[in-house]
């Protein structure tokens, strides 16, 4: 969630997991992942890599205003989650490196998928602006007109 300032916060944590594994999934069915899915059906564990997945969904949420497959039926849904190629960011009006972060975070296998501590390393995050430059820019995204932005 946006302030009026651009300040990011952090919301809804009603569905979170405390600690190590689960083997049940908690929140939102489009943000899931693959193996998040895989144990609502069969017997398994999931980690920490999980929530990774769900921030390059959120991330790919904030930017373009829609969760990827946000139309899709369930059944649907599960079967791209699980089946078919990971979501990427549309056209090219985001930085390669805002690209390569997504490509990162969205990776099918978890264990090729980095951890939140590899990810505060990459160089979307290490090169990205003061903190006031980057709320700039985001109140110059969302003075644009963008659709489908939620507050």
């Amino acid at each position: 969630m946006l302030t009026e300032d651009a300040v990011v916060k952090i919301i809804d944590f009603g569905g979170a997991v405390t600690g190590g594994k689960s083997d049940s999934p908690a929140g939102d069915m489009a943000y899931l992942s693959p193996e998040a899915i895989v144990c609502m059906s069969k017997r398994g564990e999931f980690d920490h890599k999980a929530d990774v997945w769900s921030l390059g969904m959120s991330a790919i949420h904030m930017a373009e205003g829609c969760v990827p497959y946000n139309k899709l039926p369930d059944k649907a849904l599960i079967r791209q989650i699980t089946r078919g190629p990971a979501p990427t960011l549309k056209g090219n009006k985001w930085s390669e490196k805002f690209h390569y972060f997504i490509e990162e975070c969205l990776q099918k296998n978890p264990a090729e998928r980095p951890s939140a501590r590899q990810l505060l390393s990459h160089p979307f995050i290490t090169e990205i602006s003061n903190e006031r430059v980057v709320q700039k820019n985001i109140m110059k995204h969302l003075q644009r007109g963008k659709k489908n932005i939620l507050f």
